[in-house]
């Protein structure tokens, strides 16, 4: 099926593609076919065994199953992945959960939740200076942050049969609790100060974790 700009849509689809330009607000299900979209406001999208493409939305919730994922520019975006892949440009918000999924992010801008992500990396190329909240649950995964050089951190880290790897940053007031098979660090980046530091929650198991200041 294939539209083009549509103020408004509710669509459900099976064994075969779905695709159209512009839609105001939508609602699509889609089951064995692809969906491409060029531009969405408010988007809601359902999609197994098949692949997921919008070039960018400003509010987009995705439930994706056997597929591989790529979106633009995303206001706020709301995932559920698995068994898939997902790939994304500059994101104010994001909230995501993923099982069998990598995920790789371009940017975040305020805040990026990742809950109880499990056998898939994750990779996140640019995390702005000022973003507010970054808290990362994975397991079986590498986790690796890259963040503005101008960017200052309050973190709490945690790995369990993993490193905590440091590239760029300069630390103080830290802490380091190290066990048998786990090692957890907290404390702040840049002086005492530096004011409106980024909130850095990650508990990561089995995986090493990687901060970079670029």
């Amino acid at each position: 099926m294939k539209v083009g700009n549509i103020e408004q849509v509710a669509a459900n689809t099976s064994n075969g593609n779905f695709t159209t330009g512009s839609i105001g607000r939508g609602t699509i299900q889609s089951k064995f076919g692809n969906v491409k979209i060029r531009h969405a406001g408010q988007l809601t999208v359902d999609v197994s065994n098949g692949n997921f493409t919008c070039d960018d939305t400003e509010t987009l919730k995705l439930k994706s199953r056997f597929g591989t994922v790529q979106i633009g520019d995303t206001g706020n975006l709301s995932a559920d992945l698995s068994n898939g892949k997902l790939t994304a440009g500059k994101i104010e918000k994001a909230a995501i959960s993923s099982r069998f999924a990598e995920l790789t992010l371009g940017a975040i801008s305020q805040s990026l939740i990742i809950d109880k992500a499990a056998n898939g990396d994750i990779t996140v190329r640019r995390i702005a200076a000022g973003a507010r909240k970054i808290d990362i649950q994975s397991q079986f995964a590498a986790v690796k942050l890259h963040f503005d050089s101008a960017a200052v951190l309050d973190y709490d880290l945690e790995t369990t049969f993993g490193t905590i790897k440091w590239d760029g940053f300069t630390r103080y007031d830290t802490h380091q609790e190290t066990h048998t098979s786990r090692t957890r660090q907290s404390g702040k980046t840049g002086t005492a100060a530096t004011q409106n530091p980024t909130l850095v929650r990650v508990a990561a198991k089995n995986g090493d974790l990687t901060l970079r200041n670029n």
